[in-house]
């Protein structure tokens, strides 16, 4: 951490850490060998949940049913049922499931798919650095196993004190003016490009966007176009020999909380999939406390600049323009009763005996960090609660 970069991490401001790998976890393309070789473990592909089905009472699930897209039909029957589709299929599944609940499994409050967060992100301003200061942190560092990247929040006593959500700012490179008008559709595009986070068909994403190819890739920065050893030590060249102009522009990004709110929801929609399922319908709302949070951020940073005479801050125009970070939470909130979620604190959904959910969809809040490590963490918990169960009943 340089000398700028550690006067700037001090009241009101303090730092946050993101770090990534090499490359993203695949779970099956990982551990396919292990899954084949288990005997404990059988693994059917290409069968589609479908819908849970409860018993007389209503309180127990006897079956999950699947299907394939070539038409095939099963039916599961289990001990124990666990939902861990993601923050947007759980709820639907929940919703889809109406053989004793009129209004969907899990939902006598009326809470299932309500409370849908993801993280707003938005490019909103930029930052002129001015020469001898450094702050090669608040922008991504090659690592031997990936990359680390700081970026600057109000302190906790700030937030508190002036009932402010957690966003943080990191400092990325400016392309060019374009890049900056662009970044919406730039970022949805290459979801799709490069970590496949999109459900459509990608021959009708590019039929639509093939224009856009050209300047797609002028965008792409060297870590995404190079091989990450070449990048590494390209990176490290660079910063020990590179000499900074008098003043250095850079862009803010935004990496924003968003608060729980009932009415940001999953519904299901008229139309129907493949399967015959009825299809997601997301209504993504965004309330004015993340809007009032990136102004107060920006003003604070635009100060501690100018005082510290290290650079200053151009405010963006308008009102920031959000993207999503395809960060799924919150459509199952874990809570103590109905009235106020769907899964109770073992993660077993409230009015059912044998059925619970893991991921980010249990998540009452969604900070600002990105969810995996909170995710992977509540799924091993349950792991052993599911577990402790299993061996009363054998």
């Amino acid at each position: 951490m340089t000398k700028d970069e550690k006067d700037l991490f001090r009241e009101p401001l303090a730092p946050t850490i993101s770090l990534w790998a090499r490359s993203p976890k695949r779970f099956g393309a990982d551990h396919r060998r292990e899954l084949r070789r288990s005997k404990r473990v059988r693994v059917l592909l290409h069968a589609n949940a479908m819908e849970l089905c409860t018993g007389a009472d209503g309180a127990s699930v006897e079956t999950l049913s699947t299907g394939t897209l070539e038409g095939a039909r099963l039916k599961i029957r289990a001990r124990i049922f666990v939902l861990a589709c993601g923050g947007m299929e759980n709820a639907r599944l929940l919703l889809v499931s109406r053989d004793r609940h009129r209004a969907g499994l899990g939902n006598e409050g009326d809470r299932v798919g309500r409370f849908f967060m993801d993280h707003p992100r938005a490019v909103y301003g930029s930052v002129h650095i001015r020469r001898p200061a450094r702050f090669p942190l608040l922008r991504a560092q090659p690592l031997p196993d990936g990359k680390a990247q700081l970026g600057l929040r109000l302190t906790s006593a700030v937030q508190q004190r002036e009932g402010l959500l957690n966003h943080y700012v990191t400092f990325e490179k400016k392309v060019s003016g374009y890049a900056e008008a662009s970044y919406q559709s730039f970022v949805q595009t290459m979801k799709v490009v490069l970590r496949r986070g999109y459900a459509g068909r990608r021959r009708d994403l590019f039929k639509a966007r093939f224009g856009n190819i050209p300047g797609m890739v002028y965008l792409l920065t060297p870590k995404e176009l190079l091989p990450h050893a070449v990048w590494r030590y390209g990176t490290m060249l660079q910063n020990a020999v590179r000499r900074p102009p008098e003043e250095e522009e850079r862009i803010v990004v935004y990496f924003c909380e968003q608060p729980p709110d009932p009415a940001s929801r999953v519904t299901l929609s008229e139309a129907r999939d493949a399967l015959g399922m009825p299809r997601t319908l997301l209504r993504w709302t965004l309330a004015d406390e993340i809007y009032e949070g990136v102004y107060r951020l920006q003003a604070v940073l635009a100060r501690e600049l100018e005082e510290r005479g290290v650079g200053r801050l151009v405010p963006g125009e308008g009102q920031p323009r959000y993207t999503d970070a395809s960060h799924h939470m919150g459509t199952t909130r874990m809570s103590t009763s109905p009235a106020g979620g769907v899964v109770d604190t073992d993660c077993r959904v409230h009015g059912t005996s044998n059925l619970f959910v893991a991921g980010s969809s249990v998540f009452p809040s969604a900070g600002h960090h990105n969810p995996t490590l909170t995710l992977v963490a509540l799924t091993l918990r349950l792991a052993d609660h599911i577990g402790r169960l299993e061996r009363g009943l054998s």
